[in-house]
């Protein structure tokens, strides 16, 4: 799960399935928006394979983390390749000034429920830990401003 986590963090600074899903599909059919988001297809193969290799470890966990997990990977995908369809779609049937801001919205959208995925996910691993591992608790405190 912990390479999982690097290699999307990775990937969304770097780029990655930009440029090398995105942009060979784009220059192969001379630029059309339809192949925009081309990445969906590898990425959405791959996350079938991660849920079927994930499924007996999630029933395994207590149900309470289970549930935040399985909510937190359901938000984030649903927004990533949602939203990124969604957004191509518009892309292929709308130009213009208003096109720009309807798309910056929907990228709005989708990083908000992406950064909102991955606090569940945080509070949920957090919980387990200090529910489930002994001496191990979690304090968040503030310090006064200067």
């Amino acid at each position: 799960m912990c390479l999982i986590c690097l290699y999307l963090s990775v990937d969304e600074f770097a780029s990655i399935h930009e440029r090398f899903i995105n942009q060979p599909f784009r220059d192969a059919s001379n630029g059309p928006q339809r192949f925009y988001f081309s990445w969906v297809i590898p990425y959405g193969i791959l996350v079938v394979a991660v849920v079927t290799l994930y499924v007996r470890f999630i029933l395994r966990l207590p149900r309470e983390i289970g549930r935040l997990i399985v909510v937190s990977g359901f938000v984030y995908v649903t927004s990533t390749v949602g939203l990124e369809l969604i957004g191509g779609r518009y892309c292929d049937t709308h130009t213009g000034p208003h096109a720009d801001l309807v798309l910056a919205l929907f990228v709005m959208c989708e990083e908000t429920l992406e950064k909102a995925a991955i606090l569940v996910l945080v509070y949920a691993l957090m919980s387990y830990l200090s529910r489930y591992v002994e001496g191990c608790t979690f304090r968040i405190t503030s310090s006064p401003s200067d």
